[in-house]
């Protein structure tokens, strides 16, 4: 299914999320994209807004392909192309993307930073 643009998409995710309207979700983007896209389901939605701090883990020798991504608390998440990496090189990706990220490991999406979107134009 193609998009007019992200707004278009956010929007029609918004629509399959109607079950959450009344119940006041916390709505979750990742900055360079996906933020202002929880921002149009949250006021969709009638819910909060947070914003989870992620760095992308990268492909050997390929810094700009990325393999996986890891989080403020150290969660991995697998990317396909994951496999093509050694555990030696994927923990020291971890913790040079630890030093990078500026939420750092003690901070807990969605919690003590919770927002109210804005008002949508």
């Amino acid at each position: 299914m193609r998009f007019a643009d992200r707004e278009e998409a956010a929007a029609l995710l918004a629509e399959r999320l109607a079950a959450y309207r009344g119940q006041h979700p916390l709505v979750l983007g990742v900055p360079r994209g996906a933020v202002p896209m929880a921002v149009v389901i949250a006021n969709a939605l009638g819910g909060d807004l947070d914003v989870v701090l992620v760095r992308k883990l990268r492909a050997p020798g390929q810094h700009e392909l990325a393999i996986g991504a890891v989080d403020e608390a150290g969660t991995i998440v697998r990317g396909r192309l994951f496999e093509i990496a050694s555990e030696a090189y994927i923990g020291a990706e971890v913790r040079a993307s630890s030093t990078r990220c500026a939420g750092g490991a003690n901070s807990t999406p969605g919690r003590d930073r919770r927002t109210t979107p804005p008002a949508a134009s």
